[in-house]
């Protein structure tokens, strides 16, 4: 019996050693950003190994075909292990990072005592969506330039996203807030700051300000970019076919008085354009060549129903 007791003292003990050394480590996934986006490029990692944050803090910036979005923590902790390189695709679920958080369990349990534990469940995503900026390149580009920070910012556009727009008020209302200031300040040497400010035309188009090539360089098609690339490969499949003829329109104008009796009756206008497209599609149907695509081989000319 003692030494079921021992034996049974010993178990405990190691299961209470394994719990405390590993519950701690978090492995802090990428989550879905919405818009059906599947994987993400990591640009860039704002933590890197043993790198102390708290919650808020950025983790990294990653790219999809249509935005950039800021990752941020969900914890306090120590950064442990990053799982990707800057430019690596990352996929929706997978994990970014291990962090390392003191007393995970110490929270959920206060919480539970408050009741808390099924609204922090339920509500969970939309913390989490909350914490991410939506912006594209371009409007990460121009607050870079004005010098903002768009954590700073809420969006006024789809999803929260941030626009253009809502940068530039918020560049104004900062603005403002220090012409009052700055109106009292007296302007002195006004000339001789701006002919600094202004760059010559030989300094802005310096060859130290370009990169130049000495050998081929091979620059992956990531991010928005494929998604460019990819549309404009689909449109060159598109046979392009280009033709410029004068037509007498008097008796479609004819027509198209005589049709006004049907707007009436059904209440919908009718207008040039989708009778021009029905005598399309019946010179179409006349001249099937000129509704035709080539297969995969360019062997054979595919003539369209319809």
């Amino acid at each position: 019996m003692v030494a079921d007791d021992f034996w049974y003292a010993i178990v405990e003990f190691h299961i209470l050693f394994i719990s405390a050394r590993f519950l701690p480590l978090v492995q802090f996934k990428l989550s879905d950003i919405g818009e059906g986006i599947a994987e993400v490029q990591i640009k860039e990692w704002h933590v890197k190994e043993g790198d102390q944050v708290a919650q808020f803090d950025d983790i990294c910036e990653v790219q999809s075909d249509k935005a950039s979005v800021t990752i941020t923590s969900r914890y306090d902790g120590i950064i442990k292990k990053l799982y990707y390189d800057v430019d690596d695709m990352a996929k929706v679920g997978t994990t970014l990072v291990d962090i390392e958080v003191a007393d995970i369990n110490t929270g959920t349990q206060e919480e539970s005592i408050n009741g808390k534990v099924d609204r922090e469940t339920t509500t969970s995503e939309s913390v989490q969506e909350a914490r991410k900026v939506l912006a594209t390149p371009a409007v990460r580009q121009f607050a870079k330039e004005k010098g903002v920070n768009l954590s700073e910012i809420v969006g006024t556009g789809l999803n929260g996203n941030i626009l253009k727009d809502d940068v530039i008020r918020y560049v104004e209302l900062r603005t403002d807030s220090s012409t009052a200031a700055a109106a009292e300040e007296p302007i002195t040497d006004t000339t001789l700051h701006a002919t600094k400010a202004i760059p010559s035309l030989s300094q802005s188009f310096s060859p130290e300000k370009f990169e130049i090539l000495k050998e081929d360089k091979l620059i992956p098609i990531r991010g928005y970019t494929r998604a460019m690339v990819k549309s404009m490969s689909e449109s060159l499949k598109i046979p392009h076919l280009g033709f410029c003829d004068e037509m007498n329109f008097d008796q479609l104008m004819i027509t198209r008085e005589e049709l006004k009796k049907f707007e009436t009756a059904h209440n919908a206008r009718m207008s040039f354009m989708p009778i021009i497209i029905k005598a399309v599609s019946l010179a179409l149907s006349k001249f099937p060549k000129l509704n035709a695509i080539t297969d995969k081989n360019l062997e054979n000319i595919i003539c369209k129903v319809g």
